[in-house]
């Protein structure tokens, strides 16, 4: 197995979230690098978090771009040679910019609002000798205008791609496979990789990449083969709104989940969370109680 990494870019909305990933990668990846990217101004409040396998990366260095961040009443970024940029797009050419900051030879992306619930082994990651890429039969309207979206950035013609899902919250990239993708947007496009994605409205990094090696490179010519194992337990058709229903849903995994995700837009306190997380922690028979009594 080549060696793997994390990597989550963060903000301080979402600190206490990351906190908890972090403690949960202690606990069940011990092993495994996290570089956590943060913008210059917010490191000191992520400092606390830095370890020997925890590292600090410094967005503005990473994305390679110089950027200006504009105070609106949501989070843009602007660059000379682009539109003003979404902060979440932004943090989707941060995911695939980190592949030039890192050591390791396999970028695994996971965001802040997951929790790993089990022991983490790089093996879980392989599908028929090869590292597993998400590839399911799922499509919906943001699947489509995403797919047409790395049609175009990809240079490949107008609907001649299948639409296919390949968005999820742990998802494994080849550093090698990404800057060959990133040759590839810089061949297309005349212009940096980042500036060409920069200047697009609709973007899934996953998309792009899972278009990239099916249609590019070729799943038998490519490090990937296609997967469609559910590593994280996902929220949406989970009543997460009680205790208990949240308790079940953190301690009850199922078989081939290593982590759970607790998306941020449902409201729930980090601190809620983390409180479950630490009582499963500590005690090892409470998935066996999980009952109408609260904890």
């Amino acid at each position: 197995m080549k060696s793997v990494a994390f990597v989550t870019p963060t903000f301080s909305p979402d600190l206490e979230r990351c906190e908890l990933l972090v403690r949960s990668l202690d606990k069940f990846a011990p092993q495994t690098p996290h570089y956590l990217i943060v913008d210059s101004f917010e490191i000191p409040l992520f400092r606390h978090l830095q370890s020997s396998r925890t590292v600090l990366l410094p967005a503005e260095e990473v994305i390679g771009l110089a950027q200006i961040r504009l105070h609106l009443r949501q989070n843009f970024w602007l660059h000379w040679r682009t539109l003003p940029m979404r902060g979440w797009i932004r943090q989707q050419i941060l995911k695939m910019a980190a592949t030039s900051s890192i050591d390791e030879d396999v970028v695994v992306c996971v965001d802040s609002d997951v929790i790993f619930v089990r022991p983490f082994r790089q093996q879980r990651l392989s599908q028929d000798g090869k590292l597993g890429l998400l590839d399911v039969d799922y499509v919906d309207p943001m699947v489509e205008k995403w797919t047409m979206t790395a049609e175009r950035l990809l240079g490949l013609s107008p609907g001649s791609v299948p639409r296919r899902g390949h968005v999820g919250h742990l998802i494994t990239w080849s550093k090698a496979h990404m800057r060959a993708l990133q040759g590839r947007l810089e061949e297309v496009s005349g212009q940096p990789w980042q500036v060409a994605i920069g200047r697009c409205r609709t973007f899934s990094e996953y998309i792009l990449y899972g278009v990239f090696v099916r249609e590019i490179l070729d799943y038998g010519l490519s490090e990937h083969a296609p997967s469609t194992l559910a590593l994280v337990r996902q929220p949406w058709h989970h009543d997460l709104s009680t205790e208990p229903g949240l308790l079940s849903f953190i301690a009850e995994p199922e078989e081939d989940n290593v982590a759970v995700m607790v998306h941020s837009k449902f409201g729930i306190s980090p601190r809620k969370v983390a409180e479950i997380f630490d009582a499963l922690a500590s005690d090892s028979d409470l998935p066996n109680r999980v009952n109408s009594a609260s904890i």
